[in-house]
């Protein structure tokens, strides 16, 4: 039974890509059955998805690391907490707000564990065991502390600061201007997301005054037009 609903699906799938191929729309390779279709598109399109900004926190971990305890503190640094047990079948990766975790071969062949560890190996090969304490210290050394005043009189009568002003100190500490320890830590997933978010209505924005877009009509013109030209450039491509 389990066979026949198994080759029922694959003919399902063979028949869904033949439509879809004729129509000219895209078909997903090698799918993996459980990433989600729009997470797949984003991912395509270069999106900082979920799975993309795992993908870059192990990254940036392995450019800095040569031991596993060392690329687990990175990226507990950037907001992520490896669960590595070796009695669990598989190793996961999640947000430290959240209760989902990701197992870490969906990420892709060269994320599992077994490649960190080989990448992690050939860091220790090349640059030994310290290479995260090294560049530690090339971070503190190339650190500017902020100034210190020394205030004259007594905080606990001090005035309170409220209105704009208090606003403003307040941001300059969130966001990092005014850092309570003597290093900046990274941005975490979320807000590396609505970065890309700002940035991107940023360039709308942009877009809206270069083409001088006025009413809805000149922004569905303006698409018709540039549809035509990737119809015209889809063809020519795949007469190549």
């Amino acid at each position: 039974m389990f066979n026949d609903n198994k080759r029922t699906y694959y003919q399902m799938r063979s028949a869904s890509d033949m439509i879809c191929k004729s129509y000219e729309l895209s078909v997903i390779k090698n799918p993996k059955g459980k990433t989600p279709r729009n997470i797949y598109f984003a991912e395509k399109n270069g999106e900082p998805a979920k799975f993309n900004l795992m993908r870059e926190a192990i990254d940036t971990a392995l450019k800095i690391t040569s031991c596993r305890e060392d690329f687990k503190e990175v990226l507990r640094d950037m907001g992520y907490l490896l669960k590595d047990n070796p009695n669990h079948k598989y190793a996961t990766l999640k947000r430290t707000e959240s209760d989902k975790a990701v197992r870490l071969f969906r990420l892709g062949d060269e994320y599992d564990l077994p490649e960190i560890d080989r990448q992690l190996q050939r860091n220790y090969y090349q640059y030994g065991r310290n290479l995260y304490s090294r560049y530690r210290k090339y971070e503190m050394k190339n650190y500017q502390p902020s100034r210190k005043y020394r205030v004259q009189g007594s905080l606990a009568t001090a005035k309170r600061m409220n209105g704009l002003r208090g606003f403003y100190l307040v941001y300059l500490f969130r966001l990092g201007a005014y850092p309570k320890q003597n290093y900046r830590r990274p941005l975490s997933p979320e807000m590396r997301e609505e970065c890309r978010r700002l940035d991107e209505i940023s360039r709308q924005v942009r877009l809206i005054c270069k083409e001088n877009f006025k009413t809805t009509d000149d922004v569905k013109a303006f698409i018709e037009k540039n549809n035509d030209v990737l119809t015209t450039l889809n063809a020519e491509r795949n007469k190549c």
